[in-house]
């Protein structure tokens, strides 16, 4: 007759599932617990590797081990796991980002205009724009060999809503004005396209006019890509989501 005891197959096999959940889910709570900002795991490749790993660990150490007091500390982890997953707060690990500056309603296309805070931390274009002159920055936490001194300065030209930069030296030379949430911003070709086409907003693609002081080595306080979004967006992102590693939101 078959007697389902600790040591039966069909018992490791479940004991194995028990620890391969309780040790993805330890995973994703480290994971969580080292996120900064709205990103969890700060959009890590590794994430996914891990948590298969740590399933295959957990699955193994506990289909193998058989000891009264494993088991019984299994039995604790997987109800600890499953309380997790019942009742924590949706996206607790969640920092929210400050907007570092304000974003500007001034009518006219001279001002300056910079990359949203979500992103300036790392990475980002400032451009002012005054009496028919531009000066132009860019940083990036990687940097080439071989980039010009900033800023970069000289004359653009308006034509209709395009606005062009006139030096060869800045990789992206045409901008496009526009309004959007009564903000005045400048955006790259395929950010404007984004936009049309799907109603989404490229990050990495758009610069927004801003109120703050723009300082002579090019530091301003950029505004929250959230000032550009309207009602429905609001609603539909709760969070911001780095769009290198998510795509347009």
């Amino acid at each position: 007759m078959f007697s389902f005891s600790s040591s039966s197959k069909s018992a490791r096999s479940a004991a194995g599932l028990v620890g391969g959940f309780a040790a993805a889910t330890t995973t994703w709570l480290i994971w969580a617990w080292q996120t900064v900002g709205d990103t969890f795991a700060d959009g890590s490749f590794l994430v996914w590797p891990s948590l298969a790993l740590a399933t295959l660990g957990g699955f193994g150490l506990a289909y193998w081990q058989i000891g009264r007091r494993f088991r019984l500390g299994l039995a604790l982890a997987a109800v600890v796991a499953t309380s997790y997953w019942i009742f924590a707060p949706e996206d607790w690990w969640v920092t929210p980002l400050p907007e570092a500056g304000l974003a500007s309603t001034a009518p006219g296309l001279e001002g300056v205009y910079c990359t949203c805070s979500e992103i300036g931390g790392f990475s980002g274009t400032v451009l002012e724009l005054r009496d028919g002159k531009f000066r132009y920055w860019f940083y990036s936490d990687v940097m080439g060999l071989d980039e010009p001194r900033y800023p970069i300065t000289g004359d653009y030209l308006v034509r209709g809503n395009r606005l062009v930069l006139g030096d060869k030296r800045i990789y992206e030379q045409n901008w496009f004005s526009d309004t959007v949430n009564g903000i005045r911003v400048l955006w790259r070709d395929d950010g404007r396209q984004v936009w049309r086409e799907q109603h989404k907003i490229y990050d990495y693609a758009v610069l927004i006019k801003t109120n703050s002081r723009l300082a002579d080595n090019g530091a301003v306080g950029g505004a929250s890509i959230r000032s550009l979004y309207d009602a429905g967006m609001r609603k539909r992102i709760r969070f911001w989501k780095d769009p290198f590693v998510y795509g347009p939101q």
